[in-house]
């Protein structure tokens, strides 16, 4: 579980989430709006709505808009957690039953950490 919690505004676009993910190392945000959490934004997420020809001699300026798009438009805003004394088999199992990469851990709205499927690897082949 990772306690840093690099957080982003709901009316921040693509483009500065992807660079937040970049500059972090992290592949999910916890999105705010008004100082609670009301989403997570995935590395997945921005791939999805991300059009594959930014960057490329294809570009339209309608693919590059893409780059601007708010994140609200994007998050999940269905906040699974789990408590903080839930074992890492009842953390997978509610990412499995969910469909999800990850959940928060503690309280929606202020959650103590995230966990993350990398951590779920990690904890089970490498520690």
């Amino acid at each position: 579980m990772s306690r840093t919690l690099v957080r982003t505004t709901a009316d921040a676009t693509v483009l500065e989430a992807q660079e937040l993910l970049a500059r972090h190392g992290i592949h999910h945000l916890l999105v705010h709006d008004g100082g609670h959490v009301v989403g997570i934004l995935s590395d997945r997420d921005l791939l999805r709505a991300r059009s594959p020809f930014v960057g490329g001699l294809g570009e339209q300026s309608r693919d590059a808009a893409t780059l601007a798009r708010p994140v609200h438009q994007l998050i999940s805003r269905r906040l699974v957690t789990v408590e903080g004394k839930a074992t890492l088999r009842q953390a997978a199992e509610r990412m499995l039953d969910a469909g999800i990469s990850s959940v928060l851990v503690g309280h929606p709205t202020h959650p103590d950490g995230i966990l993350t499927w990398r951590d779920l690897v990690r904890a089970a082949y490498l520690d």
